[in-house]
């Protein structure tokens, strides 16, 4: 399973910053993972850290996952 996690930051004093991390879905300054587990929940990797107004689909794209033939893939409504 893939899946985006966001988390609450500290509001940046810089206005530039700001802008940046602040995610209006959340109406919060945010920090964002993606995170891919197994079926159990055993977390697999954890992406690096992004400002929280980055797409989880984008964060994916620069990530380039490598799964191996014949996985199954189950991903939340962002990566679709």
């Amino acid at each position: 399973m893939i899946a985006s996690t966001d988390r609450p930051n500290n509001r940046p004093k810089d206005n530039e910053e700001r802008k940046t991390y602040y995610r209006g879905k959340n109406k919060a300054h945010t920090v964002k993972n993606n995170g891919v587990s197994e079926r159990g929940g055993k977390v697999l990797f954890m992406s690096d850290t992004d400002e929280g107004k980055q797409h989880d689909k984008k964060i994916a794209d620069e990530e380039d996952y490598q799964f191996p033939d014949g996985s199954t893939l189950w991903q939340d409504t962002g990566f679709q």
